[in-house]
């Protein structure tokens, strides 16, 4: 998990100097109370996302999409 906050981080630094850019993080929310990914949001592959995950993803992309 350390990998992917460090690439969070990495991503979130570069983006911030590029115009019209925005680094929308979806990592914490989609962690269980222990700091492990939820399991109920993924498809039996465990990799998919299913509708919930998708559900987490559509909520916190809402306010930076175009209406």
């Amino acid at each position: 998990m350390t990998e992917m906050v460090e690439a969070n981080k990495f991503s979130k630094q570069l983006l911030q100097k590029k115009k019209k850019t925005v680094f929308v993080d979806f990592y914490d929310k989609m962690l269980d109370k222990e700091g492990k990914p939820m399991k109920d949001i993924f498809l039996e592959d465990k990799l998919h996302m299913n509708a919930k995950g998708y559900g987490i993803w559509q909520k916190i992309l809402d306010p930076y999409l175009l209406k």
